[in-house]
Formats: structure tokens, sequence, C-alpha cells
């Protein structure tokens, strides 16, 4: 954690998807994400886009 932090890593990443990304190309993603960063804490929300973002 501590050489993580010194590099200029977040500790923590929240992801906010749309219910309709394709499930199968954002599993690919994660997986590539936890095995290059696996310090990180990954927070996913997934739902409709307009429930995450104001207009």
């Amino acid at each position: 954690m501590a050489k993580s932090l010194s590099e200029g890593v977040e500790s923590r990443l929240v992801l906010a998807v749309d219910d309709l990304y394709p499930t199968e190309w954002l599993a690919g993603l994660l997986e590539t994400f936890d095995s290059l960063f696996p310090s990180v804490g990954l927070e996913l929300l997934v739902g409709a886009f307009h429930d995450r973002v104001p207009p």
C-alpha cells in the first residue's frame, strides 16, 4: 500500500456503469484492472445512466 501511494496510485476507485453496458466487456476490464492494481479497492455502481448523473 505504501508503495502504491508513493507511486501516485489511488487506494480506491468508484466506477458507475449503465446497466445496458456489455457485461462481458466489463468483466474482462475489471479482471485486467485487478491484475494491474491489486491494492486498489473497487466499488462498482450499476444502474440506469440517468440515475447516476444529473441532467
